[in-house]
């Protein structure tokens, strides 16, 4: 995404020096949405109707 973006040349270098792309990014994303998601499926039962 950041490939596309035109970005003035101390911040391109800046960009560089940072190696989060594909895999890492995914995982930095993605843990902390796979914890949210697994701690909602887990507190479902506290918040069923008590019919």
């Amino acid at each position: 995404m950041l490939a596309m973006r035109e970005f003035p040349p101390r911040e391109m270098e800046f960009l560089s020096a940072i190696s989060v792309e594909g895999y890492y990014l995914a995982c930095l994303a993605g843990i902390p949405l796979l914890i949210t998601w697994l701690i909602a499926v887990l507190s479902r039962r506290y918040f069923k109707r008590g019919y």
